[in-house]
């Protein structure tokens, strides 16, 4: 008596595994997406957040740009420009962003100055997601 499988039931095996792999795969690739889409919005919130710090911290106004291949807060007084935070962009992750290209800026009490609604649209594959900024200072992320 032997034991061990034949080479038959080995590749039967493997054919059923590589099934169930392949109708495993949109999902698990839609649930990346998601999660990177969801990674990107986190990030924008946090440069917001970064900003506004910034702008309380050295008491000076301070911007935040939103390009797709970085996010950036750069401090003003005067002419002169200093960038204090810089991390990388949604297109590290294959995210798209849609939105104003304009810097959000920051008096030196931390409120948005000027224009600073602004709508951002961050997408990969099916999912998308809005982050949403107010004068005041709020953000929020939107399905």
């Amino acid at each position: 008596m032997t034991r061990g499988a034949t080479l038959l039931e080995l590749l039967l095996v493997l054919a059923i595994m590589s099934l169930l792999a392949l109708l495993a795969y949109p999902r698990i690739e839609a649930q990346r997406d998601r999660l990177a889409v969801e990674h990107q919005a986190s990030a924008i919130v946090a440069a917001h957040r970064e900003a506004r710090m910034a702008a309380l911290t050295w008491n000076r106004r301070a911007e935040l740009i939103i390009h797709p291949d970085s996010l950036a807060v750069q401090t003003i007084a005067g002419p002169d420009t200093q960038v204090v935070w810089v991390r990388p962009g949604p297109s590290t992750d294959q995210v798209t962003i849609t939105g104003s290209s304009l810097p959000i800026e920051f008096a030196p009490n931390g409120l948005s100055m000027a224009f600073s609604n602004r709508r951002y649209v961050l997408s990969k594959g099916s999912v998308s997601r809005q982050v949403v900024t107010s004068r005041p200072g709020r953000i929020k992320v939107l399905p």
